[in-house]
Order: C-alpha cells, then sequence, then structure tokens
C-alpha cells in the first residue's frame, strides 16, 4: 500500500512537477532525486505486476458483481486470502505496461515520480517559512498509506482522495507567485482541476441523473 500510494501521488503529481521543479534551487533538485531514488528502491521491494483475484463463486452469490454476469478475461485468480493488485487507472497501465521481475513498469515509475514531487513540494514550503508544517502533513499521509496496509485491497479509489488534498495543500505551502515555475504550477493546477471535474461528472453526477449503475 505505501507503494501504491507514492505511485498515486506520481500519477496526479506529475503535472505539479514542471512547475515545482521550475522554482526549486539546486539543492531541492537534488534532495528530489534522492527521494525518487528512495522511491524507486521501495517499489522495487514488493510486487506489483497487475494480478485480479476474485473470492470463490460461493462468495460471490448475490452480489452485485455476480448479477452483472462477472468477468470473462484470462486473468482472473479464483482465490480465498487475497484479492490481487487491481482497480482504477494505475493499475489499468500495469496491466498493459511491461513488468520485469514482478515488478510492474508503470506502478514503479509513478512511485518514483510521487516521492520526487513530494520532495520539491516540501522544499517549495520550506522557502515559505512552513517546512515544519508540511513535515506534519507529510508524516499524516505516511500514516495513511500505511494505515491502507491493513487492507488487501490497493484500489486507486482507496488514495485518491487524500493524495489530492495533499498535494493541494502542500502546493498552497510553498505557493510563490513571483518563483519561476509558477505559470506552469498554475497549468498544472488547472488541468488537474478539470481532470477531476470529468471524473466527478462521469462517475458521480452522471450515475446520480441517469439512475443507479455500477462503478468499475
Amino acid at each position: 500500500a505505501p507503494v501504491v500510494a507514492l505511485a498515486v501521488f506520481g500519477v496526479w503529481g506529475v503535472l505539479l512537477l514542471p512547475g515545482a521543479w521550475r522554482s526549486a534551487d539546486p539543492g531541492q533538485r537534488r534532495l528530489s532525486l534522492l527521494a525518487a531514488s528512495v522511491g524507486l528502491l521501495l517499489a522495487c521491494s514488493v510486487e506489483t505486476a497487475y494480478r485480479k483475484v476474485l473470492p470463490p463463486p460461493s462468495q460471490q452469490a448475490d452480489t452485485a458483481y455476480a448479477r452483472s454476469g462477472g468477468t470473462s478475461t484470462t486473468d482472473v485468480v479464483v482465490g480465498q486470502h487475497e484479492v490481487g493488485r487491481w482497480g482504477g487507472p494505475l493499475w489499468d497501465a500495469a496491466k498493459v505496461l511491461p513488468e520485469v521481475g514482478g515488478r510492474s513498469v508503470a506502478v514503479t515509475g509513478a512511485a518514483m515520480l510521487g516521492a520526487g514531487v513530494l520532495a520539491l513540494l516540501w522544499g517549495g514550503a520550506q522557502v515559505r517559512g512552513r517546512g515544519r508544517e508540511a513535515a506534519w502533513l507529510l508524516a499524516a499521509m505516511a500514516g495513511m498509506g500505511l494505515s491502507q496496509s491493513a487492507n488487501a485491497q490497493t484500489f486507486q479509489r482507496y488514495f485518491d482522495p487524500w493524495v489530492l488534498l495533499g498535494l493541494a495543500w502542500l502546493m498552497a505551502m510553498g505557493w510563490r507567485p513571483m518563483a519561476a515555475g509558477h505559470a506552469w504550477m498554475r497549468a498544472g493546477l488547472l488541468t488537474l482541476a478539470g481532470l477531476q471535474l470529468g471524473m466527478t461528472v462521469i462517475g458521480v453526477l452522471k450515475p446520480a441523473w441517469t439512475g443507479p449503475a455500477l462503478i468499475p
């Protein structure tokens, strides 16, 4: 789960990366590269290859999933003790892109980016004199990632809400309107907001308007 959390930070944080990098000083950039290396090592320490596992048929009886017809894909494994690594665009990318030794290129690369982006945003908060507050926020998000380890499921939607909140909060702590990367940060933020609005319309508002629907 901590690796998936970093990967989700990378999925959304990549939109803020150009602005954060341009506004960072050389020391902050070196710290970001160091954090990215740590994220890469952490991601390589666990298996992140796509794997879809479903409960036995007896446990699927009379569920919404069963009533929808289930799945006919060949990558499904029926098991009792885990549900695998699937659910969300990040895992869809992991399914399509290569894996090396059970390590997904998509998840590993995204985790590396996520660690680097977090370090850059923390550096920006330090410049604004909010480094301690940012450190507390990072500690809280690390706790969220660790607490998710108690769940066998690592669907992306379990991480998206607090990751998005954390990114916005960290960026606000380090926001410098006159910094070199201000325009890039603003463009990244607007793009992120537009994507979230689109996802909300498709995943929440449209089903609410048109009636009950199964969300994949």
